[in-house]
């Protein structure tokens, strides 16, 4: 059995400002989240989103590069479902079973989620 070191109850508190940070959805950008570097362009729009286009490593990025939900394919509001059924201490096959998504989905999401909670700013 994998061992976490991670206090639920702290979680359960935490987690509201932790998708506050994620969902921002005025997110700026001081720099390309790829390179670092600090000179960038508006490179139009995708699904109501602004994208930008670095000029150095020409590479686009928006506002939800390096989300929670970035990739995903699935609905914020399944990605929320799950995140409540994480702090319920639910099993990786309950989670899936409930949300109908596949097993290896639960646990991508889970260490997706573990990873920001290990690098938050908080």
């Amino acid at each position: 059995m994998i061992q976490n070191d991670i206090d639920y109850k702290n979680l359960e508190d935490l987690m509201p400002q932790l998708l506050k940070i994620d969902l921002y959805k005025d997110k700026k950008f001081e720099c390309c989240p790829h390179c670092q570097n600090t000179k960038f362009i508006k490179h139009g729009k995708y699904k109501g989103i602004q994208r930008y286009k670095c000029s150095k490593c020409n590479r686009t990025f928006s506002n939800t590069t390096n989300s929670l939900w970035y990739y995903s394919k699935k609905d914020s509001n399944i990605w929320v479902k799950y995140i409540e059924l994480f702090l319920q201490r639910k099993t990786l096959r309950e989670c899936a079973a409930e949300l109908k998504i596949n097993l290896s989905t639960a646990f991508y999401w889970r260490h997706k989620i573990l990873n920001i909670l290990k690098s938050a700013p908080i």
